[in-house]
Order: structure tokens, then C-alpha cells, then sequence
């Protein structure tokens, strides 16, 4: 995270988890991560939680714009080269932002997903489970 402390994905524990893979220098990512910011205000109540992932090495600048745009959750990046081609292959990022939406048990419910329809995802989940 920012702190330098390593944060594993399947330790997050909430009902649902936005995995987003993002550039804090990629333009489509400086409109939907604010977007995100903004949506995650109102989701969190209801068991979501945010974990983001740098693309890059550029920590400095990375840190920076997560303080400039008050992202308060869990934020990560990966320093090493070779980690973070392999990340990439394995959840195919070859552009960013890249959203997924897992559930608590990091089962992949939606993907290549934008913050608008996250946030209609969200409400059908929510109403599955209630209906149930």
C-alpha cells in the first residue's frame, strides 16, 4: 500500500470487492477513478470495499494523486517488473482502468465492468440476496 505494507487481495474481507487495475497517469483512469471515489461513498455501507491496483512503478506520483483525490481504500502497486507482467497476464490488463467485481469468497461476478454499471450491478446482487 502506500505505506510500503503488503495487502493480499483474499484477505480483504467484505461482501463485495471492486478489483480495479488502474494508471494514475492514463486519462480514461483520471475520469473513472474519481467516478469510483464518488460511487464507493455510497456502496461501502453495504459490504464493498475498493482495492487498486497501480500498473506502474511511479509511487511518488501514484501517491500523490491518491491524496489529491481522497481514495480511501485499499491501495497497492507492485514495484517488481516481472510481478507485474504477470499480473497482468493473468487478469489481462493490456489497458487500464480494468474493473472487476468480486464477491466475499473473490468469485469474479462481473468484469470489464464500468462505474456506472457497477453500481446497477451492485443493486441486482443486493436484490438476488434479498429475494432469496
Amino acid at each position: 500500500d502506500t505505506t510500503g505494507t503488503y495487502k493480499e487481495l483474499y484477505a480483504v474481507k467484505s461482501k463485495y470487492t471492486v478489483l480495479i487495475f488502474w494508471d494514475h497517469d492514463c486519462g480514461h483512469c483520471k475520469k473513472e477513478v474519481p467516478k469510483l471515489a464518488e460511487l464507493y461513498k455510497k456502496v461501502k455501507a453495504k459490504g464493498v470495499e475498493v482495492y487498486a491496483i497501480e500498473t506502474e512503478d511511479k509511487p511518488a506520483e501514484w501517491k500523490k494523486f491518491i491524496r489529491e483525490n481522497n481514495l480511501n481504500w485499499i491501495n497497492v502497486h507492485e514495484s517488481d517488473a516481472y510481478k507485474r507482467a504477470v499480473t497482468k497476464k493473468i487478469y489481462d490488463i493490456y489497458s487500464t482502468p480494468v474493473t472487476y467485481l468480486l464477491d466475499e469468497n473473490k468469485i469474479i461476478k462481473a468484469k470489464r465492468i464500468d462505474v456506472e454499471q457497477l453500481g446497477n450491478f451492485i443493486d441486482i446482487l443486493e436484490n438476488e440476496k434479498s429475494n432469496k
